[in-house]
């Protein structure tokens, strides 16, 4: 816990532009101000564009801070400074069962990740014995889901197959560079890839696995916006509100990708351009908190099964889960 909150977060980017806002944005008695947590990916895009449209109306600022991976995100979580954060799912299941009062808001990235190669006989999870497997984001859904796929192989980590974790832009230019020749990565920064070495291609996503594995059709949950009971108890107006504006963005984002793209390169430093062409693969989907829990449930049923401490030692009950829209 120490460790945790020893981390030096980073400056906030003071967002707070201003537009016009649509006459049923309710009007709260005081001011609000939320302090959000987030990274460069793709469901800090529609909140981008609340924050541009001034969707929560004239009483609300948002402040918006980065992580830059999931032990400082789970920092924010903690530091008393932060009233929602975004969060791979199994980091908030895990945040749970250390019963920290968290509960998921919306769950927003589904399966936006693959499996990328650069040899072009690779066809399954056993090829990758003998192997090194570049992974972002240690600890996060993408990581579980790839180690349960290993498992499911015959594979032990650290045994079979070699596991080096990176920074998702680190992982990008060693798979250009031909320095790395599996790696589990994420859109758009997938495509990034595939565009500057011909020698790539998407062997498989780890949701076609995940199909295949549980033989449904189900998506993988990867991130949700969460948030502390305190806070929502406090604010439930708020958290309504906002979890309908940030539905209402997901949307916007996916049927305005040249806008879209243009504010992730000014605020989030992405290529507009990238961002634009991929974000029909960036698995940005609305689902709220408690319409996600039997996906969820079944999705932490199968990491639990695996290894419990890859969601925090047991599955989560329906209280990890915001009851409202």
């Amino acid at each position: 816990m120490k460790k945790l909150l020893s981390i030096i977060f980073l400056g906030l980017l003071g967002l707070n532009l201003m537009a016009c806002q649509s006459n049923d944005t309710p009007v709260y008695e005081d001011d609000v101000t939320i302090n959000i947590g987030a990274t460069a990916a793709p469901f800090t895009i529609p909140l981008l564009h609340m924050i541009e449209t001034n969707a929560m109306g004239d009483n609300v600022t948002i402040n918006l801070s980065q992580w830059t991976d999931p032990e400082s995100a789970i920092a924010m979580v903690l530091d008393g400074n932060h009233d929602m954060v975004f969060l791979p799912v199994t980091v908030a299941s895990t945040l749970y069962n250390r019963d920290v009062p968290i509960q998921i808001l919306n769950v927003n990235v589904w399966g936006n990740a693959g499996l990328v190669t650069s040899n072009p006989d690779f066809n399954s999870w056993e090829d990758l014995r003998g192997q090194t497997l570049y992974i972002p984001l240690q600890g996060s859904a993408n990581d579980a889901i790839a180690q349960y796929f290993l498992n499911q192989a015959g594979l032990t980590p650290g045994q079979d197959v070699t596991i080096n974790y990176a920074s998702v832009a680190e992982i990008t230019q060693l798979l250009v560079s031909g320095q790395a020749n599996y790696a589990i990565q994420t859109q758009p920064q997938t495509s990034a890839a595939l565009k500057q070495n011909a020698d790539l291609r998407i062997a498989f996503t780890l949701e076609q696995a995940w199909q295949e594995a549980t033989n449904t059709n189900s998506m993988i949950p990867n991130a949700a916006l969460t948030s502390l009971k305190p806070f929502i108890e406090a604010n439930p107006q708020v958290i309504a509100h906002f979890n309908s504006e940030y539905a209402k963005a997901i949307q916007w984002t996916l049927d305005n990708p040249q806008e879209a793209g243009a504010l992730a390169q000014e605020h989030l430093g992405m290529n507009a351009e990238l961002v634009a062409s991929a974000l029909s693969q960036m698995g940005l989907h609305y689902v709220s908190g408690i319409d996600s829990k039997d996906q969820l449930t079944k999705y932490f049923e199968v990491l639990h099964n695996f290894n419990p401490n890859m969601i925090g030692g047991s599955i989560p009950s329906e209280e990890l889960y915001y009851a409202g829209q």
